[in-house]
């Protein structure tokens, strides 16, 4: 049995980038093993940005293909165009262990009476650490790049280091064009109906890219993925229903929801005592959440670890924000999960988190009311 690979390549404005990730494929590609492979890169580029990458592709053997502004239509129209039954997407900044073809070809091989749908390598980072990169380190940003080690099957995955049974993507329509965003979310909505066809998508730790930390690290970047995440998480939720988990609460949703009755009290009682209650609490569950955390995983930087929380709170206020925008809040308690594993380690921690939230909460509420009695006599 062979397998030969299209490996599908989208791109914008990434010359160098996307002249040394064709290198590092070019030279992957010299010593894969079983079967042929092409390589399609996808480009909205324009002007001499453009004709660096047009150079780059005539240099190490891949076919330039012109693509509108959206990276799942360029995804698509590399679907449409690829002459090989395997389509391995590959993101334009990143850069190839050698082995990388060989090892998701094995996994096909050894696994041929499982049907499989895909297979998932892992991603590590690159470049300089940036006090941002930091923060983003401590978020849950990155979790899903770095998954295929912990796990042997995933439901969804991202749209690099992966690849597909080209008949299966056609099957299940390809990539959704008409999400909100021009990028962002697509990648998961394609694996999951992926894995709900009755195809499972299988995980390799041996399949390694590495990503730039450069596209990443700017205030901009870092907004524009936490408003677009945290906003398609609504939508994956809404068209996956079935295949997302119920989920206890996070401490970000309780801090809010608290919040707003905590204002609502204020305003009832015309009292700053529920802002001091308030904040009490919040106080109490960032050193929950802390605490919980370093026992899982080690001594934190509280700085970092603050600062990611934010970030966290901002992604669950567009999540809920766009329930709200669409009067709809049946996926609140919804939560793309990578596989059951995971999902059953989410559910400990917020189950662990949660009582002592209550704990907590029930404390400062029968204080605060003991107090204003002692303080009326």
């Amino acid at each position: 049995m062979k397998i030969d690979f299209s490996i599908v390549i989208p791109t914008w404005n990434r010359k160098d980038c996307v002249r040394e990730m064709l290198r590092t494929l070019y030279e992957d590609r010299q010593t894969y093993e079983f079967g042929e492979s092409e390589v399609l890169v996808v480009d909205s580029s324009k002007d001499e940005e453009q004709s660096a990458i047009r150079e780059a592709c005539e240099k190490y053997d891949a076919r330039y293909i012109d693509g509108v502004d959206s990276v799942r239509k360029k995804r698509n129209k590399g679907i449409t165009e690829a002459k090989y039954d395997y389509i391995f997407f590959i993101d334009s900044d990143v850069i190839i262990d050698k082995g990388m073809l060989n090892e998701h070809a094995k996994v096909y091989l050894n696994s041929q009476k499982e049907n499989l749908g895909g297979v998932f390598g892992v991603t590590e980072f690159y470049g300089t650490k940036s006090f941002r990169w930091n923060i983003i380190e401590y978020s849950n940003y990155t979790f899903a790049f770095e998954q295929a080690k912990k796990y042997p099957y995933a439901s969804w995955t991202i749209g690099n280091n992966v690849s597909f049974v080209k008949q299966v993507l056609l099957d299940i329509g390809m990539f959704e064009e008409n999400l909100p965003f021009k990028l962002g979310g697509d990648d998961m909505d394609l694996s999951y109906r992926v894995v709900k066809s009755g195809h499972p998508i299988k995980c390799t730790p041996y399949a390694i890219t590495h990503h730039s930390r450069e596209t990443w690290d700017s205030n901009k970047a870092l907004n524009d993925r936490t408003r677009r995440w945290g906003t398609m998480e609504y939508y994956n939720a809404k068209r996956h229903a079935e295949s997302v988990h119920k989920t206890l609460p996070g401490l970000c949703f309780v801090a809010f929801i608290t919040t707003l009755f905590m204002i609502a009290a204020m305003i009832l009682t015309r009292s700053f005592v529920p802002a001091v209650c308030q904040g009490i609490f919040l106080a109490g569950l960032w050193m929950i959440s802390y605490i919980c955390d370093s026992r899982k995983s080690g001594k934190y930087n509280l700085l970092y670890y603050s600062l990611a929380k934010l970030i966290s709170f901002k992604y669950a206020f567009y999540k809920f924000r766009e329930c709200v925008k669409q009067k709809d809040f049946s996926v609140l308690n919804k939560q793309m999960i990578f596989n059951d594993g995971h999902a059953k380690a989410d559910c400990r921690e917020r189950s662990q988190k949660l009582s002592w939230a209550m704990i907590l909460f029930t404390l400062i509420v029968f204080g605060a009311t003991l107090l204003g009695k002692l303080l009326t006599f």
